[in-house]
């Protein structure tokens, strides 16, 4: 709490000596809940109640103390990170939780009743009406400059505890007005063997982008039609496009202007996407046509790899434990690598959370809350299975991904599922680690698709 308190009085120094865009134009933020949408309340040990109470109609009005927060049920891993935030800081303030069923209802609660304290928004954001340009245009979110600073002033911040541009990924207007709450990024997993064995074998250490999909374009010619070069068995992207949009974004093909939120194109970066998106496409009937089977070894004859985008150290310890226990083979990640540094690697936020307060304290503590969210501890989702919703979380800070690798290396000894075939799941090895290590130092957090890129993105599938 002394923490707490004293970043609020750094914080409000630097408000006075005018940094401050935190709204102020008198819109209510506040308004009753209709029926339709499921409110759920916690309040501290000082305020009386402290379970949730589903499915009630409430009225939260300016002088509520609890901090309104908004989001759509969408895959419910938003509701798991952010119920862990809460239980966090349950002894500091109190909450007001608006789950809604859709965006438009989300929309539609805004136009009513303006912005809430804390606006939760999940990929599915990008296919709404909602635009958050249009709010930081109109300051109707927060510019989180000042927060931000006043933490690092108060030494309760340190950027290498995170992932590099995970304060500026939100940057929009001449401000930045969102933060990541959760990565997620794309990446291909095979065998150590098919790899060498493939005219991928032959890249260099730091490929680009642009070699990476040549040497799966000339497989695929080698090998034939038949042969399964991009197996997407985990890539849950509701669309081609959406996926063609986030490798866009992830690879660093599409950027945005932060000031004037126009795209950036890197011609070859596109290209390169454009291509791998033809040979999905051509993959797709081919999977679908695939042997009933439960062996995965039958199917490993037919594909190259597999694609995912899920929680990277969970799906990098999952196949590892997959090949080397049902196949007994090295599994051998294969990562998009950025367009202007092949070194380097990109992940889209795929959480992000923006202020929409109309004061200073509940701004702040907003701010807390969305703050606490970003460090969840890792041993909150240590133990799930794919599938599990929470597994699309990926967290944006150092600290709790090398906490992730610890507890990884830790549990084990369950089982796993895989086409209906169990296996044991092992610890997370020593060479598997040193990649994820090595991921971490290189990565680059990129900002959340935008519908522009949807529209952009629809003209490169095949």
């Amino acid at each position: 709490m002394k923490r707490f308190l004293a970043l609020f009085l750094v914080l409000s120094l630097l408000l006075m000596s005018g940094c401050s865009s935190v709204n102020t134009d008198g819109e209510s933020s506040a308004a009753e809940t209709s029926a339709s949408q499921n409110e759920t309340s916690q309040t501290n040990s000082s305020g009386g109640a402290s379970s949730e109470e589903s499915s009630e109609t409430s009225t939260v009005t300016d002088d509520d103390p609890a901090i309104k927060v908004w989001y759509v049920a969408g895959s419910g891993a938003t509701k798991y990170q952010l119920d862990a935030a809460m239980s966090a800081l349950s002894e500091e303030m109190t909450f007001a939780i608006t789950e809604f069923a859709s965006y438009d209802e989300m929309e539609a609660a805004i136009t009513a009743e303006g912005l809430p304290d804390l606006l939760l928004l999940d990929e599915a954001y990008a296919t709404s009406s909602i635009h958050l340009r249009e709010l930081a245009a109109d300051y109707r979110i927060a510019d989180l400059t000042p927060f931000i600073e006043a933490e690092r002033e108060a030494g309760t911040l340190a950027d290498k505890d995170y992932f590099a541009g995970t304060f500026y990924a939100g940057e929009m207007n001449g401000g930045v007005f969102y933060l990541p709450l959760s990565l997620k990024t794309y990446f291909g997993v095979t065998s150590a063997e098919h790899y060498e064995k493939s005219v991928l074998g032959d890249l260099p250490e730091n490929y680009t982008l642009t070699e990476l999909v040549e040497a799966f374009q000339t497989e695929k010619q080698l090998m034939g039609d038949e042969y399964i070069i991009t197996f997407p068995m985990w890539i849950s992207a509701p669309s081609l496009e959406y996926l063609g949009a986030e490798l866009l974004i992830e690879t660093g093909a599409i950027a945005f202007d932060p000031a004037t939120g126009e795209m950036i194109i890197d011609e070859a970066g596109a290209a390169a996407v454009q291509d791998y998106m033809n040979l999905l496409a051509m993959d797709l009937p081919q999977v679908s046509q695939l042997p009933h089977t439960d062996a995965f070894d039958a199917l490993y004859d037919l594909h190259f790899m597999v694609a995912s985008n899920m929680n990277l150290p969970h799906q990098i310890r999952y196949w590892q434990s997959a090949y080397s226990e049902l196949l007994d083979v090295a599994m051998k990640p294969v990562f998009f690598p950025s367009c202007t540094t092949p070194e380097s690697y990109g992940a889209m936020a795929s959480l992000i959370g923006a202020i929409g307060s109309t004061t200073l304290e509940k701004g702040e503590l907003a701010y807390r809350l969305m703050r606490t969210m970003m460090d969840v501890p890792s041993s909150t989702w240590t133990n799930i299975n794919i599938g599990d919703a929470p597994n699309i979380i990926g967290p944006v800070s150092k600290v709790v991904f090398k906490e992730e690798l610890q507890q990884l290396t830790d549990n084990y000894g369950a089982n796993y599922l895989l086409q209906f075939s169990r296996f044991k799941r092992l610890a997370l090895g020593d060479e598997e680690r040193a990649v994820l290590e090595d991921w971490a130092e290189k990565v680059q957090v990129r900002p959340m698709v935008e519908n522009k890129l949807l529209e952009f993105a629809s003209n490169i599938k095949s």
